[in-house]
């Protein structure tokens, strides 16, 4: 009697197909950012690779297209415009870009040593300026940190420059600050507009 159990042995068995095994690892340089950060700069400051210079008064500044869009949506845009029109000439060719937004030339260097490393040191002299040229050039987190040293140092000689300033780039929590500066201390604010207005008058009759 045939109970089939040869025949089941018989049978071939299937063997489930393994899926492959990838080989794939992907490698990331923590370094590699700050190595293109310091080989830029350093490019910038030897005048190597440069495609566009920039004139500030009668200086020149040796700079690179890219790094200057990457930093400021304003250069992006200037070379956004200009790039159609050299695709159309055909013809590459270092740029000269006159800057009129500053006469600071020490100024201007700070500003741009910031667009290649991210680090600048801001003090009473320059904050100002520095401020003036970030907002110019559509550099909001540096002009934002410009407004935050501002509120370190308002005092009753500065706070109303400084809530000028502020409504004029469009920064509210900056001009939020200096109002309420002014409110709290108001008789010293008063105090140093008589003194400004007295000093005046005695020059006007000197």
């Amino acid at each position: 009697m045939d109970t089939g159990i040869g025949s089941m042995s018989m049978m071939p068995v299937l063997q489930q197909q393994q899926p492959p095994i990838s080989c794939a690892v992907t490698f990331t340089d923590p370094d590699h950012p700050s190595s293109l950060k310091i080989f830029f700069n350093k490019a910038r400051v030897s005048e190597k690779y440069s495609d566009v210079i920039l004139h500030v008064q009668s200086k020149k500044f040796y700079a690179h297209k890219l790094v200057l869009a990457a930093a400021s949506p304003y250069f992006d845009s200037i070379f956004q415009t200009r790039a159609v029109t050299k695709k159309a000439s055909n013809s590459v060719k270092v740029e000269n870009i006159i800057i009129s937004s500053t006469q600071e030339t020490d100024i201007f260097a700070t500003f741009l040593n910031y667009l290649y490393t991210g680090e600048v040191t801001v003090d009473k002299g320059n904050v100002g300026e520095i401020m003036r040229l970030a907002n110019h050039f559509l550099v909001t987190k540096l002009r934002d940190f410009c407004g935050e040293f501002l509120v370190k140092y308002i005092d009753p000689e500065n706070c109303l420059q400084i809530k000028d300033i502020a409504d004029k780039f469009g920064m509210p929590g900056l001009s939020k600050s200096a109002t309420i500066f002014v409110q709290n201390r108001l008789q010293d604010v008063s105090c140093h507009i008589m003194c400004l207005l007295i000093h005046t008058q005695s020059l006007t009759v000197l």
